[in-house]
């Protein structure tokens, strides 16, 4: 229906791989995200946010199977990925620094784990002071600046 190279491909492996890492059947998992992967490197060639994503599922895989280190790696390149195209401060990347601070936390490193955890909170009060101005900006657009609720 598809084809073997299509984007809708990249979505139904990393879904099947979804549903195998929830059913505990992490090899499985692994080896969808990685079909995933592969496609997604034939489509695009240069890494993007499908491929940060991918590499969010592998590392959270790794995560629930015990293998800490394979998730922060996984998790790490995700973020570099992120970075390198331009999405250093938005809501993907402030949930990748909080699975990275999960992920310290099972390793009972809390030192660590804070420090992805206040760089996750940074973004998220960026964002949501930069989605409040927007609503404001809208509500200001639509009632008017002399509106009760704005006064």
């Amino acid at each position: 229906m598809f084809g073997k190279i299509n984007p809708q491909v990249i979505t139904l492996n990393c879904n099947l791989g979804n549903i195998y890492s929830e059913l505990g059947k992490y090899n499985k998992a692994l080896f969808f995200y990685e079909t995933a992967l592969e496609i997604d490197s034939k489509i695009n060639q240069v890494k993007n946010e499908i491929t940060a994503r991918i590499k969010n599922f592998i590392g959270d895989t790794y995560k629930n199977s015990g293998d800490f280190n394979k998730a922060i790696l996984h998790y790490s390149k995700s973020l570099e990925i992120y970075t390198k195209i331009g999405l250093k401060e938005n809501i993907n990347v402030a949930v990748t620094y909080s699975k990275i601070g999960f992920v310290y936390d099972e390793k009972e490193e809390e030192e660590k784990a804070m420090h992805y955890f206040k760089k996750a909170l940074r973004i998220d009060r960026m964002l949501a002071l930069e989605y409040f101005e927007k609503a404001l900006t809208m509500y200001i657009n639509i009632y008017g600046e002399n509106h009760s609720d704005i006064i």
